[in-house]
């Protein structure tokens, strides 16, 4: 079974007008402003997971400003789940600035079968790690025993859009403040893995579980096995973070085969592979096959 935990979707009138929300979404228009960037509905995507084999299909939020846009995709993505139920695993789209109102919508997500909220962006949708409203969304998520997923990038290195300058002693502090919350930081944790060296990070760590999203435009494909015997590969969950699915070279893959051949060729050991390609991710979510 493959799950690939983080993917991007967009509801149709955003797809069929996106000039009327990009005009009302700064960061949204600036992650447009990307050629790379695309917008796909459900519909498109599960037809290229099932051209790639892909069971699972993680939908995460569009990190929107606006809580508006937030609960109109969230609309979008309770009906989805309601034509796919044995294909997707929803993600609540949150602006936490909108307080109670996110508190509310987190709710009613979660109600309807989300798991969880993501993809959270601090940077842009403009909150810290320790503001109060954003605290309440993770107190809830750790209340409601439901996944969140948090944007989080290496703040070195090259330049892209959507690139984050988050401190990461701000999210160790995060996390040692929710010891039992599920959270899945993206990006391989902008490195935080690598910190686990340490044994009183890694005992912090023990219910965080880090996505692969994007790894070829980050680092080398020997990320896979290093990041396995740091953490245990039994906290790292396939993410494409499809569309964008970015190779060195400009170039840009329609599907997720290339992707899925990016891991398989990585070096990890076999049962390393299947776990990383879904056995972590059926165990964290409780899929069954099929």
């Amino acid at each position: 079974m493959i799950v690939d935990i983080h993917t991007h979707y967009q509801f149709p009138r955003f797809v069929e007008r996106p000039q009327a929300y990009l005009d009302r979404e700064p960061f949204a228009a600036y992650l447009a402003s990307n050629p790379k960037h695309r917008d796909v509905t459900v519909d498109e995507m599960v037809a290229a997971a099932d051209r790639a084999g892909i069971q699972w299909l993680g939908l995460q939020g569009g990190m929107f400003v606006r809580h508006e846009t937030c609960v109109e995709l969230n609309d979008y993505g309770l009906e989805s789940l309601a034509r796919y139920p044995n294909r997707l695993l929803v993600f609540a789209c949150l602006q936490p600035r909108a307080g109670q109102e996110a508190l509310r919508e987190f709710r009613r997500c979660v109600e309807g079968g989300m798991v969880g909220a993501g993809e959270l962006n601090p940077g842009g949708q403009g909150f810290e790690l320790d503001d109060p409203d954003f605290l309440a969304i993770a107190g809830a998520a750790a209340e409601m025993d439901v996944a969140l997923m948090l944007h989080f990038n290496e703040t070195v290195g090259h330049e892209y859009p959507g690139k984050g300058k988050v401190p990461i002693g701000d999210l160790y502090r995060f996390i040692v403040r929710f010891p039992t919350l599920k959270l899945i930081v993206a990006h391989w944790g902008g490195g935080l893995p690598y910190l686990e060296l340490m044994p009183e990070v890694q005992a912090a760590c023990r219910n965080v579980y880090y996505d692969t999203a994007a790894s070829p435009l980050l680092y080398r494909p020997a990320v896979f096995p290093i990041t396995a015997r740091l953490t245990g590969a039994d906290r790292i969950l396939l993410g494409t973070d499809f569309p964008l699915i970015c190779f060195p070279g400009e170039q840009v893959e329609p599907g997720f085969e290339m992707y899925l051949r990016h891991v398989r060729e990585s070096g990890l050991g076999q049962q390393e592979l299947a776990a990383v390609l879904g056995g972590n991710a059926a165990r964290l979510f409780e899929l069954a096959p099929g």
